[in-house]
């Protein structure tokens, strides 16, 4: 009974500490960029950890650990290549991204290869959730 007492007061615990930090976070966002992009003002290591975050996520971690049980060690290479990479692409191109002032990755392609790339910036983005 007592460890039970003591994962609810840890889950709520959690819950209230995700609530302040929204609402914290809520009262510094002024405009559509502090919300969608944290006003730019991220450095070389949240830009990395927020990336991780994005691609290292509950798949990454579940899918791995299936991985491992299933293959051993060797099952783990492919989360720890996707992490290297992130790292990689994003100490090579955080400052570029951040200095093109976009939000999406049809913005990007729109700047690179003109307005028709939009119209395929659907097929690149279903392209890659069917890689992942």
């Amino acid at each position: 009974m007592e460890s039970s007492a003591l994962n609810i007061a840890i889950v709520v615990v959690y819950l209230l500490a995700m609530l302040a930090f929204g609402w914290w976070g809520k009262s510094r966002t002024k405009n559509n960029s502090d919300f969608l992009v944290a006003g730019r003002r991220l450095g070389p290591f949240l830009y990395t950890g927020t990336m991780a975050a994005v691609v290292l996520g509950g798949a990454s971690t579940v899918g791995g650990v299936g991985l491992g049980y299933k293959f051993g060690i060797s099952g783990m290479w492919l989360v720890v290549a996707i992490g290297a990479g992130v790292l990689l692409l994003s100490l090579l191109f955080a400052g570029t991204i951040q200095r093109l002032k976009i939000y999406t990755v049809s913005q990007m392609l729109s700047l690179r290869y003109g307005s028709k790339a939009t119209q395929t910036s659907g097929i690149v983005m279903l392209a890659y959730t069917l890689m992942l």
